[in-house]
Formats: structure tokens, sequence, C-alpha cells
């Protein structure tokens, strides 16, 4: 009797967790939504705008992407590798009109080098004024 209570239990618990991530989710995305990539910048969540140095395909045909922040951005930030990251299009300060999903393979002082989940280099890659956020 006991054991079908802790199986219950953790049942219950496993389903407050996966609402919390859910909401957590939520909260987090509804923050970026309302916050402009400047102070997003100020906050350590994003560079923008960013300039593509080079760009090149792996072996595995995965896009990888060096990108630089501008000079006068010196703001710290949270940026390490291993972690997902978006490089974006903005069409305004603060509206994003196109986005490709990635993971940092290494971080400098003032470069980031990408993998992009992209089986081709975006048509907006070059054409945009790009950022890239946490």
């Amino acid at each position: 009797m006991q054991t079908m209570d802790i199986q219950e239990h953790f049942k219950n618990l496993l389903k407050c967790l996966q609402l919390e991530r859910k909401e957590d989710l939520n909260q987090y995305s509804a923050k970026l939504n309302t916050t402009s990539f400047v102070a997003q910048r100020k906050n350590g969540i994003a560079w923008f705008p960013i300039d593509v140095e080079r760009t090149k395909f792996d072996a595995g045909e995965r896009l990888i992407v060096v990108i630089n922040r501008k000079p006068e951005h010196k703001e710290n930030h949270s940026f390490q590798s291993g972690k997902l990251v978006r490089v974006f299009a903005a069409s305004s300060v603060n509206e994003m009109e196109f986005e490709a999903q990635g993971v940092i393979n290494q971080v400098k002082d003032k470069s980031l080098t990408i993998t992009l989940n992209v089986e081709d280099e975006p048509d907006w890659f070059r054409s945009k004024q790009l950022g890239v956020q946490l």
C-alpha cells in the first residue's frame, strides 16, 4: 500500500515540475518579447548589432558562423560554450524578422563561433541587421 503512495507522490511531483518548467519558459519568452535588443545587450543576453566575420560548412554539413560584436559594446555577457542561442535579423530595434537556432562552440572577448541548425546559409544573413540572443 505504501509503495503506491510513493509512486503517486513522484508522479504528482513530476507533473508539478513540468508545469513549473513550462511557466518559467513562458515568463522568459514574455520578458524577451517586451524588452528591446539594446536593453537585452545591457543585461548580457544579446549582442546587437553584430557583424558576420566568416561562414563555412563543417564535415557534417553544418553551418559554422563566426560573429563579432561592435567594438563600442563593452557590456558583460552570459554567453558560454555549449549554450543554445538564436541568430536573428531585426526588422526594427525591437522586432525579429528571421531567426536560426544554434549552439555556441567558442567564446572570445569580441567574437562567438556558433554552429547553426540550418542546411544552407540563410538569404537574410548578409543583408539585414543581425544579432544573437540567449
